[in-house]
């Protein structure tokens, strides 16, 4: 990567067809504003601190590369693959990003974060990091399977970088305020994403319809997941009546629907009278 007083590599590139280039941009920004919320649910602390998150816009092009050329040192790059279709895909953290993560995760305050070396993090610095971006990751995976027809697996180690000629989409997600915030990119392939824009193909019934008709009666139970909160040992036996947990979602995010393990829908939660209640957003892989 470049110094900071070098000539950045441009993040686009002019070379390719920009057509379906930009069709794929365009699909990469409508999940924009979800994939924020993602990230505040990702990490809770964002919240509490009332961290500014933007993403986006979207660009048509970029080579991992180019995309760490346009990030301070060090920076931090977790590999992945879309799941359906193992596309790749990668999710990069500047040093503001890691600094400012690694401070959150360790219970500081956002004033003082951690002096990070341009060379490298440390092992133990690398580590928590990556605890942190593969979590982002799993929550970004989840965001995007109802609406993009995709999501994320980790990618291990033997699997390597893509080539570096490698052409992708690209979405910044900036962190904090302008002057210091943190920048993340997520580059996707362009085949995931134009593969989430074209009509599905009509399915066809494979079980008996009198089967069907008559499992229409059967009920189950239906889990709205309204969050989850890590917590320690210690912190949970400290737990009084009165006591409040925080959850990670934000008053505009969505919530899963599951039945059993089984995601089914999204939702957002509202009220209905005097009671809870959550209005159906999405459908789970539709």
């Amino acid at each position: 990567m470049s110094d900071a007083g070098a000539q950045r590599t441009s993040f686009v590139d002019v070379s390719v067809d920009n057509r379906p280039a930009r069709r794929a941009a365009c699909a990469f920004d409508a999940h924009a504003h979800d994939l924020g919320a993602a990230l505040r649910r990702a990490v809770p602390f964002l919240v509490r601190r009332g961290v500014e998150v933007a993403a986006g816009p979207a660009l048509p092009s970029a080579t991992l590369p180019s995309a760490l050329a346009e990030l301070s040192n060090p920076a931090y790059v977790l590999h992945l693959a879309t799941d359906p279709g193992g596309f790749r895909a990668a999710l990069a953290l500047d040093a503001i990003a890691n600094a400012f993560l690694i401070d959150g995760a360790l219970g500081g305050d956002g004033t003082k974060p951690p002096t990070l070396d341009e060379k490298g993090l440390t092992s133990p610095q690398s580590a928590l990091v990556g605890r942190i971006a593969h979590r982002i990751a799993e929550t970004f995976s989840a965001a995007l399977s109802g609406t993009a027809g995709f999501g994320f697996t980790k990618l291990p180690p033997s699997a390597g970088g893509p080539p570096p000629d490698m052409s992708f989409a690209s979405l910044k997600i900036t962190l904090g305020a302008e002057g210091q915030s943190g920048t993340m990119a997520l580059l996707v392939a362009r085949e995931a994403l134009l593969a989430g824009t074209q009509p599905a193909a009509p399915r066809t019934p494979t079980f008996d319809p009198r089967i069907i008709a008559t499992m229409q009666d059967v009920e189950i139970d239906l889990v709205v997941e309204l969050g989850r909160v890590t917590m320690s040992l210690g912190a949970i036996t400290a737990l009084r009546v009165g006591d409040m947990l925080r959850l990670d979602v934000p008053l505009d995010g969505t919530v899963a629907i599951r039945c059993g393990e089984q995601p089914l829908l999204a939702g957002i939660p509202t009220t209905s009278g005097s009671r809870l209640a959550v209005r159906i957003a999405a459908r789970h892989g539709a």
